[in-house]
């Protein structure tokens, strides 16, 4: 869990530390709560949990490390990052109010491994997940939703970040495809 609601019954994050001969990696995965729809009870909830997120971001920056947060964090953080982002206008996976959470995040101090081996789309595989519905994969309308957010620390060492979407493709495979982040610590 994250700190800030100790009486939170969802798991979403869990973090540990690797220790290397003078030094140390930080890694942390997250699940960031869906939300829903805009309206409903659980998108604040999301907010919240993105709110706690950001205030931890800033803890652990605090400490020097090399730093990895990676996971789902069901937010598109730009038009760039969704097929068709008419589509998925005020979602709450492209909402002001996700992608404002996204910036503060990025405004903590961490930084978005893809972007910054890839600030445009200049590569075949940008999407993380792609719907089950209506062919989504097979017509490549996904959003890129999954994240490695990185420290200095860790940026400085990162040598590249893609999605492997062929595993996406295998039989009862998730909606999800990883992020892989290659780093020479």
């Amino acid at each position: 869990g994250l700190p800030g609601n100790e009486d939170d019954p969802q798991a979403r994050y869990v973090e540990a530390v690797i220790s290397l001969p003078g030094s140390a990696i930080r890694v942390a995965s997250v699940y960031v709560p869906n939300g829903q729809t805009a309206d409903s009870e659980k998108f604040p909830y999301k907010l919240q949990f993105l709110d706690r997120l950001v205030a931890h971001a800033k803890t652990l920056e605090g400490y020097g490390e090399a730093l990895i947060i990676g996971g789902d964090y069901n937010i598109a953080p730009e038009d760039q990052d969704a097929h068709n982002p008419a589509a998925w206008a005020g979602s709450v996976l492209t909402h002001d109010q996700v992608r404002r959470q996204f910036r503060r995040l990025c405004n903590s101090g961490l930084s978005d491994a893809f972007r910054l081996k890839h600030p445009t789309n200049d590569t075949d595989v940008i999407y993380s997940w792609w719907d089950y519905r209506a062919g989504a994969l097979q017509r490549d309308d996904g959003l890129r939703i999954d994240h490695l957010m990185v420290s200095p620390q860790a940026a400085d060492k990162l040598t590249s970040c893609y999605m492997e979407k062929k595993l996406r493709m295998l039989e009862k495979a998730s909606d999800h495809t990883p992020v892989i982040g290659v780093f020479d610590f």
